[in-house]
């Protein structure tokens, strides 16, 4: 097993002191030593989201589904990283695929229920 990745304890220790710039600093130089870190991409995908950063956002969770195509949840926040840019496009092909990987997740089956919606204009 691989040794823990100490700058990614240091991030999770910063975000316990509410520290996000240095949790964000910390996961910077996670993923610099380890750039197949899924954790890392995941938690500062969910830092930037916060900071309605949605593109870097969203590109942190579709690292995040490389590394772990078979992960629900990586393909849910993906799905919704998608949706606050309004790619509903790209919002529905990844709530699909969670779907497809988990049919009983309720989160997943709403995304592909709603996001069709969402992408019609509004009258």
């Amino acid at each position: 097993m691989a040794a823990p990745n100490p700058h990614y304890s240091a991030a999770i220790s910063r975000l316990e002191q509410e520290d996000v710039p240095g949790a964000m600093s910390a996961l910077n130089q996670a993923l610099q030593l380890n750039p197949s870190l899924a954790e890392a991409y995941t938690l500062r995908g969910i830092l930037l989201m916060s900071k309605k950063q949605f593109q870097p956002a969203s590109d942190d969770f579709a690292q995040v589904t490389r590394l772990q195509p078979n992960s629900v949840e990586a393909h849910i926040h993906l799905a919704q990283s998608q949706m606050a840019f309004k790619d509903f496009q790209g919002a529905l092909q990844s709530a699909t695929t969670a779907n497809h990987l988990d049919p009983q997740n309720q989160a997943a089956a709403l995304l592909v229920q709603m996001i069709p919606h969402l992408a019609q204009p509004s009258p």
